[in-house]
């Protein structure tokens, strides 16, 4: 049993692979965009940046960052996604990839 940041690397890493299925002989292709818990709202080290999504992520051509967005939460609980505010998020994003932390 395989579990946290080995879990969260094997399942990025087959991602990728997936992707660049087709093309083996140029640079990979990392996700083009993440969304996921921020660590201090419930989210895994190895789903942030600094884990192991570091690694397969891409940076984001317009802040520079990596293409990570934090699920927007609800103000009196912020681990709790805010669930009508989140289709708006998804379309403006269209995150290639949705991490679920604590839910």
């Amino acid at each position: 049993m395989i579990s946290g940041q080995m879990a969260n690397a094997a399942v990025f890493s087959g991602m990728v692979d997936y992707l660049n299925r087709l093309d083996r002989k140029s640079e990979p292709r990392r996700i083009r965009k993440v969304i996921n818990h921020h660590l201090s709202r419930g989210g895994h080290l190895s789903a942030q940046f600094m884990g192991a999504l570091r690694d397969f992520v891409s940076t984001d051509p317009l802040t520079e960052r990596p293409a990570v967005v934090e699920f927007p939460v609800l103000e009196d609980n912020p681990y709790q996604i805010d669930l009508k505010k989140l289709p708006e998020l998804l379309d403006l994003h269209k995150p290639e990839l949705i991490v679920l932390g604590r839910v």
